[in-house]
């Protein structure tokens, strides 16, 4: 289990003497299946590989790689001179990437791109970070089995890099503040709203002018669930009949997020009203996330509101409870 998860951070000379071992019948870089690894270990100060880079080689069985920001305790600047290799990762299923712009330029391991050139069973993307018009690519990227896209706090640039990609499998999409930016989402809705089956809008997704679940309802026509904040979304204006819905999820926060906010209520009561029966035939199903709501299950309001949604057909439920 020491090896299954490595940090490649510090210690990496004695982390690749052990993985770079050469037993049969004991080799822990087999073992590896997630690695977090650092943009200060992958400098380019010279055209030597780094030792980051030569571990990950060792890694074939990598399921999960992981690219943070750079902590506050690391020194600074880095050096990124010299292009780096892109290590081959055929069973890497997750990436998380922040995107630094600065190391993006020696392409290889630095890349997005590369990486997910080489990483061709990924099915879960987390994307977050800015990019820069030196790092924008306009080749078409097909990435093949990506079924989970999501996109985190990012600019415009980045956004428009991720529309440029091939993703056939995409079918469940994950959205946070990067919503703050509409012209730019607008461009995601078009490119994959057609295929998306599940979206899910982050907390950090602050409600604004722009109508952003009007644009989700309109843009994805083949929509089974939607979930989101009723703290920080606006209350959708329907235009129509949308006949693929079937659940919508409705998030309170945490009780220690915020003091008791009766608002709430209100709220959900206001968002479940907007869903009705003539717009939305195939709704049958609201669930109620977040612990806030747990403590209000025997209120009389609760009780009301559950009355008022089976009258028409559709259930409303504690995320607890499916």
């Amino acid at each position: 289990m020491l090896y299954e998860d490595i940090r490649i951070v510090r210690g990496v000379p004695a982390l690749l003497r052990t993985l770079s071992r050469d037993h049969s019948d004991d080799i822990p870089k087999s073992w590896v299946r997630r690695a977090v690894v650092s943009y200060s270990q992958t400098e380019t100060p010279t055209w030597r590989p780094s030792p980051a880079l030569e571990i990950l080689t060792h890694c074939a069985d990598i399921e999960v790689l992981v690219r943070p920001p750079l902590a506050s305790d690391e020194p600074y600047p880095h050096r990124y001179e010299h292009s780096t290799d892109t290590p081959k990762f055929p069973r890497l299923k997750r990436l998380d990437w922040w995107n630094h712009n600065d190391a993006a330029r020696t392409e290889g391991i630095n890349s997005i791109d590369a990486v997910l050139h080489n990483s061709p069973n990924v099915e879960y993307l987390s994307l977050w970070g800015e990019m820069w018009m030196t790092s924008l690519r306009q080749q078409r990227l097909t990435l093949p089995a990506v079924k989970v896209v999501h996109l985190r706090e990012m600019n415009a640039i980045f956004l428009r890099q991720v529309c440029m990609w091939s993703l056939p499998a995409l079918t469940h999409l994950v959205v946070e503040s990067v919503l703050e930016d509409p012209e730019a989402c607008e461009a995601i809705w078009e490119k994959y709203g057609p295929q998306l089956r599940v979206v899910e809008v982050g907390s950090q997704a602050r409600a604004t002018e722009y109508d952003h679940l009007a644009m989700i309802l309109e843009s994805c026509p083949g929509l089974t669930e939607l979930n989101y904040y009723v703290l920080s979304a606006n209350m959708p204006r329907v235009a129509g009949v949308h006949d693929g819905l079937k659940r919508v999820g409705l998030h309170a926060g945490v009780e220690d997020e915020a003091p008791d906010a009766p608002d709430v209520w209100r709220l959900a009561e206001d968002h479940i009203g907007v869903y009705s029966k003539e717009a939305f035939p195939s709704l049958t199903q609201f669930v109620l996330h977040g612990s806030r709501w747990s403590r209000f299950v025997l209120d009389p309001r609760f009780r009301a509101m559950e009355e008022a949604v089976r009258a028409v057909g559709r259930s409303l439920l504690l995320a607890a409870d499916i």
